[in-house]
C-alpha cells in the first residue's frame, strides 16, 4: 500500500508495509464501528475484504487490496448476506436471520425444493403447514423472526439472500412453545444465546432439531452452539421478550454430545417428550439408554455424561411411558432400569419434560442375546434410506426388503458385525408400503416402510 509520510526534511515520502498499512486500516475500522457498532469482528474482516479493489482476484502481494472507505460504510450499515440452510433427510428446524426485499410467500421459499419433487411437509409453529403434494398452504408469508419445521426425503439445501437483520432486535413471545429464529451472524452456546430469558425466569427449556436440550433450572445442556439457518423450539412460563446478545462471552465451549452405539439414534420426529435421567449407582459414565416401544422400534436414546443423560423421546400420540433398557458399556450387558420421577409427567405426553432418577439390579436383565434394535431414517422416504442396526454380541445379520407380497426387492448382509449401516436406493421401485426385516442370528424384527413418489 502507497501511504504517504513526513520526513526529517519537512517533506513526504511514499512507502509500503504493514507499519504503514496497519494504521490506515485501523482508523477504518474504527470509523467503521463508530458508524455500526453491532458490527461483529468476523463481519468487519468481510467488509475490508468486500470493499477492496482486489477483492475478486486476492493473491500474495497486495491480498484483497485497497478497501474503499465509503463502499466499507455501506456494507457495514445494510449489509446483504447470502444464507445457505443445509437440510438434512427428515425433520429439520431452520430459520433466515436476512430480511427479504419484499414479502416472500412459503411455497416460493421452497418452490426449488419442490422443484426437486423433495419437500414432504413444512409447518409452522402454530400449526399452520405447507404440502406442495396437495397444493395446500395456510401458513403466512415468511417471517424472518420465528423458525419452521421442514421434512425431506433427501439431502438438499435453501439459499436466501436479503438484507442482514438486526440480531439485537426484540422478538415479542407468549407464553407457552414457540420455534424462534437464530438471529445472530456467529455461533453461541444456548446459556448466552438465551441468557435474557434466563435473566427474567421465563424459559423453561430450549430444544433442538435432534432433540438436545437445555433445561436451565437443572444447569443441564447438552445442545451443540446455536448456529445460523436453524431454528430451536423454547417453551416458556410466561409473555417475555428474547434479546440475543452482541457479541458472544468468552470461556464457554461446548463438547461434542456422545453418541449411543448399542441404540442407534432414531430419525427426530415432529414432537416428542424431553427426559433428563440422572444416574445412580451402578449406572457409568458411558453406558447408554435406549426407549422402546412394545413393536420394538425404538424411539429415544443417550449416552451418560456427567452423572446425567438427555433424551428426547420422538412421538406425538399420549401413551404410557415406553420401555427402556440400558447398555452398561464396562460389563457389556443388557438390564432393565427402574425410574424414580423426581418431577414431571408419569405419562408420555408429546411437548412435556420429566426428570428421573435412573438405577439398575441384577434381576431385572433381560436376556442380551435376544437384543437387537435398528432405525431407519427417513421414513417415509422418496429416493434413498439408511437402516442404522446394533446387537450385544457378534452374529452374522442381514437386512431384506419386501414388498407386501413377499417378494424380495433389496438386501444386504453383515458377517459378525454388532453394528451396521446399511444404504437403499429406490428409485427402481414403484410407490407404496414395504416391509424392512433387520435379522442377528436367530432374532428377527419388522417394521412398514413407505416410499412416496
Amino acid at each position: 500500500v502507497r501511504i504517504a509520510s513526513p520526513t526529517r526534511n519537512s517533506t513526504y515520502r511514499v512507502g509500503a508495509g504493514t507499519s504503514f498499512s496497519a494504521p490506515a486500516i485501523s482508523g477504518l475500522c474504527a470509523l467503521l464501528l463508530q458508524a455500526n457498532p453491532r458490527l461483529t469482528p468476523m463481519r468487519l474482516r468481510d467488509i475490508l475484504r468486500e470493499s477492496s479493489h482486489n477483492h475478486a482476484h486476492p493473491d500474495t502481494l497486495l491480498g484483497w487490496g485497497i478497501p474503499d472507505g465509503l463502499a466499507a460504510f455501506y456494507l457495514g450499515s445494510t449489509h446483504r448476506r447470502k444464507l445457505v440452510i443445509r437440510l438434512a433427510r427428515g425433520w429439520n428446524m431452520i430459520s433466515s436471520n436476512v430480511q427479504f426485499d419484499s414479502s416472500l410467500g412459503i411455497p416460493e421459499a421452497f418452490s426449488k425444493v419442490v422443484e426437486r419433487d423433495n419437500l414432504f411437509l413444512a409447518a409452522d409453529g402454530y400449526g399452520n403447514f405447507y404440502s406442495p403434494a396437495y397444493n395446500f398452504n395456510n401458513i403466512p408469508d415468511w417471517n424472518p423472526y420465528q423458525g419452521y419445521q421442514v421434512r425431506v426425503y433427501r439431502l438438499d439445501s435453501l439459499t436466501f439472500d436479503g438484507l442482514a437483520i438486526d440480531y439485537e432486535h426484540p422478538v415479542s413471545l407468549d407464553q407457552g412453545w414457540h420455534i424462534v429464529a437464530y438471529l445472530p451472524d456467529f455461533p453461541l452456546p444456548a446459556e448466552q444465546a438465551f441468557a435474557s430469558l434466563v435473566r427474567e425466569g421465563s424459559l423453561i427449556m430450549a430444544r433442538d432439531e435432534d432433540g438436545w436440550f437445555y433445561l436451565p433450572a437443572r444447569d443441564f445442556n447438552n445442545m451443540p452452539d446455536l448456529v445460523p439457518g436453524r431454528g430451536y423450539q423454547l417453551r416458556l412460563s410466561r409473555e417475555c421478550v428474547l434479546t440475543y446478545p452482541r457479541v458472544r462471552a468468552g470461556g464457554i465451549s461446548r463438547r461434542t454430545q456422545p453418541k449411543p452405539v448399542i441404540f442407534p439414534l432414531p430419525e427426530p420426529d415432529i414432537d416428542g417428550m424431553s427426559v433428563l435421567l440422572i444416574a445412580k449407582d451402578p449406572v457409568r459414565d458411558g453406558d447408554e439408554i435406549g426407549f422402546i416401544t412394545a413393536d420394538n422400534r425404538l424411539i429415544g436414546s443417550g449416552v451418560f455424561r456427567d452423572g446425567k443423560c438427555g433424551v428426547t423421546i420422538w412421538g406425538d400420540s399420549l401413551g404410557e411411558f415406553p420401555v427402556a433398557h440400558v447398555y452398561r458399556t464396562q460389563k457389556k450387558e443388557l438390564v432393565k432400569p427402574e425410574f424414580q420421577w423426581i418431577t414431571g409427567s408419569t405419562r408420555f405426553i408429546p411437548g412435556e419434560f420429566a426428570v428421573l432418577s435412573v438405577e439398575v439390579t441384577e434381576k431385572n436383565c433381560p436376556d442380551a442375546e435376544s437384543s437387537l434394535y435398528f432405525s431407519v431414517i427417513p421414513n417415509p422416504f422418496n429416493q434413498s434410506f439408511s437402516v442404522r442396526y446394533a446387537t450385544v454380541g457378534r452374529r452374522e445379520s442381514a437386512i431384506t426388503i419386501y414388498d407386501l407380497l413377499g417378494r424380495v426387492v433389496a438386501a444386504q448382509t453383515f458377517e459378525s458385525a454388532p453394528q451396521g449401516l446399511a444404504g437403499f436406493n429406490s428409485d427402481a421401485w414403484p410407490g407404496g408400503s414395504y416391509i424392512i426385516q433387520v435379522r442377528s442370528g436367530d432374532i428377527s424384527r419388522q417394521q412398514i416402510i413407505r416410499l412416496v413418489k
